[in-house]
């Protein structure tokens, strides 16, 4: 399964079983999806079951740059909620 199908599995999955509002929904696949560019960017595997914490915490470090705190624990949550799922 690609990224692109995962990504749209989780957004499903937050919709209609988390019931997430969404804003919620919005927010985390935005962060997702900027999440799947720096990887397409770096030529990283796009396959979240392939990726290692070395390539999420570079993303975080490289795309959280002059973001407030709140930010950037919401991107950490997205993608908690996305590995968890």
């Amino acid at each position: 399964m690609t990224l692109s199908e995962q990504l749209e599995a989780f957004e499903r999955h937050l919709a209609s079983e988390r019931r997430a509002s969404p804003l919620t929904v919005a927010t985390y696949m935005r962060d997702l999806h900027v999440l799947a560019d720096y990887l397409a960017r770096s030529s990283m595997p796009l396959d979240a079951s392939v990726l290692q914490v070395r390539h999420l915490r570079s993303f975080l470090a490289q795309t959280s740059e002059g973001n407030m705190a709140a930010t950037v624990l919401r991107k950490v949550a997205a993608l908690r909620a996305f590995y968890r799922f």
